[in-house]
């Protein structure tokens, strides 16, 4: 894939998440995170030849596509309550005229709505495939080609430069080794396998692609469900708030106990935003009422930074050792100070550990759900 095709797929991606959040019908709704899904397919693909590659790939079109039709049928419910209505405002309007707005046919509405969106959201149960997405993308490889161009070039400059050791038959055996080495930057005495790893283009190191793909998807997808839980279930907003909920706390838990015992580090990043994500549906359920949506502003902005903070640290990691595998960052501290540090604070940030700024975030958003949680069940 060109450097140019991999542009464009992003600002795509980006485009119709920007029409998802200013969506006020059905037909943009459903258009605009599709513009976005497919841009997200295409990226998480490019690398043809690789088998994990594509396994994620098909896992992320598989899911994404059952969570659209999942999606879709849900809006043909609410479509069919409302007399016909696309608009997101004569959609209830339609409702209070049909006298719908009680009806079974908004209960299954709301069932299918939210069980797409729960897919789109990576809300648990539905958060299977993320980890095997985040793990299976990989890095661009446009520049191999170049990458093997400078390997023949050292090769030939050090035939034709004088050195006492040309003679030398294990100079000659281990030549290509070294011209490797040179190119990645360590020194031929620190190599100890026959195929030196190149950190640049190694499959196991961790991709910007998964930096793109774990916020913008996020975002995206918040958006979707403002939208469409505000407006057309203002009048079964008891009962999108009790799925919710349930959601959301099945998510913080499983989420965050799950990245626990993960060993490799974008699966445990996976699985972390299946727990972040609980905290912005916390917000969407509050709604703007007591300041949920505020809250909810506020907190994606950190988690964007920290997150896309944490990926930049790995990513550079990765660069320089071609793996992504937890262990390996043992006595990361005494090789990069600055580095480690970085990588600290921004996790740190992610687990909302006080003083810092992400911490006091799910705090806020916390006591307005706890008394509404507590209004929801003493009803039930």
């Amino acid at each position: 894939m060109a450097i140019t095709e991999f542009l464009l797929f992003v600002l795509t991606a980006t485009l119709g998440g920007m029409f998802l959040c200013g969506a006020n019908d059905l037909i943009t709704i459903f258009v605009a995170p599709e513009c976005f899904s497919l841009c997200s397919y295409l990226l998480s693909g490019y690398t043809k030849k690789d088998v994990r590659s594509n396994e994620a790939t098909m896992k992320y079109l598989l899911m994404g596509g059952a969570s659209s039709s999942i999606l879709v049928h849900g809006f043909s419910w609410l479509y069919g309550s409302s007399g016909g209505e696309i608009e997101l405002q004569e959609i209830v309007n339609g409702l209070i005229n049909t006298q719908m707005y009680n009806s079974p046919g908004i209960s299954i509405a709301l069932i299918f709505i939210t069980v797409g969106i729960g897919f789109k959201l990576s809300l648990a149960p539905s958060h299977q495939w993320t980890p095997d997405v985040y793990e299976g993308v990989r890095r661009v490889r446009n520049n191999e080609s170049l990458y093997d161009k400078r390997i023949h070039f050292a090769s030939l400059l050090l035939r034709v430069v004088p050195t006492k050791d040309r003679t030398n038959d294990v100079y000659k055996k281990d030549l290509n080794s070294r011209c490797r080495c040179y190119i990645v930057g360590s020194h031929p005495s620190e190599t100890t396998s026959k195929e030196v790893r190149n950190p640049l283009f190694d499959s196991d190191s961790p991709t910007p692609v998964v930096a793109f793909l774990s916020v913008t998807s996020k975002v995206a997808a918040s958006a979707l469900a403002t939208r469409i839980f505000d407006i057309p279930f203002y009048f079964s907003s008891n009962e999108w708030h009790l799925l919710l909920e349930i959601l959301a706390i099945l998510s913080m838990i499983l989420g965050n106990l799950i990245a626990i015992t993960q060993t490799s580090m974008k699966r445990m990043l996976a699985y972390s935003s299946i727990g972040q994500i609980g905290y912005v549906i916390i917000g969407i359920i509050v709604g703007d009422s007591n300041g949920g949506y505020a809250s909810m502003i506020t907190y994606m902005l950190f988690y964007i930074s920290m997150n896309l903070g944490t990926f930049a640290c790995i990513i550079l990691f990765g660069l320089r050792t071609g793996t992504d595998n937890i262990r390996d960052y043992a006595g990361l501290y005494t090789k990069d100070p600055f580095l480690a540090l970085s990588l600290a604070l921004c996790l740190l940030s992610l687990g909302g550990l006080p003083p810092l700024a992400a911490s006091t975030i799910p705090g806020i958003s916390m006591n307005p759900i706890i008394a509404i949680a507590q209004d929801t069940l003493f009803s039930f």
